[in-house]
């Protein structure tokens, strides 16, 4: 019987060890938890402060300057009825920037943004051909000259031409990186 208790004991004995020591895990784990709470709140914070300071970044891909490529654009639709004999005529352009959501080409034509303007751009770039459709977003006037930027989104991409307009983007800027180098 003596044995019974002193066996009943020792695993009393072994059960409380197991007990401290998930105890005290539970009392570090609770510390680490705390401690990434106050990190957490603190980023957010400064997450809130850069969000205020920071102009917001609308574009969902990464654009990239080109040494002005010649372009022909031609207007295919618009809101705007006194438009209408600007409809299916040819501009030219030069394109500043480019990536595989739109881009940003000069010209000297001037015509408003906020008719829902979709044109038609042709250019080449890199060996390619590219005869993409888009959307006119903003309208930047310059001060000197007599250009104006328009920043275009891209609608209606086949997977092909986003293919195409990523490889020649990507061949781009790794010939202009070897250049640098």
């Amino acid at each position: 019987m003596s044995y019974i208790v002193l066996f009943q004991a020792m695993i009393l004995i072994f059960l409380l060890i197991l007990f401290i020591k998930d105890e005290r895990k539970l009392v570090k784990q609770g510390h680490i938890i705390e401690t990434l709470n106050k990190n957490n709140k603190t980023l957010k914070k400064e997450l809130n402060i850069v969000k205020k300071t920071s102009p917001i970044e609308k574009r969902n891909s990464y654009r990239i300057i080109l040494p002005n490529i010649e372009s022909t654009f031609t207007l295919m639709e618009f809101d705007n009825n006194s438009l209408g004999k600007l409809k299916n005529r040819n501009f030219n352009g030069v394109i500043e920037d480019l990536s595989i959501g739109g881009m940003k080409f000069l010209t000297s034509i001037e015509f408003p943004v906020k008719y829902n303007i979709l044109i038609k751009i042709n250019f080449t770039f890199y060996g390619e051909v590219f005869d993409l459709k888009g959307k006119i977003m903003r309208r930047e006037d310059h001060i000197k000259g007599k250009s104006i930027s328009y920043g275009v989104q891209f609608v209606d991409l086949s997977v092909n031409d986003i293919t195409r307009l990523n490889l020649a983007i990507h061949n781009y800027q790794v010939e202009n990186r070897n250049k640098i180098g």
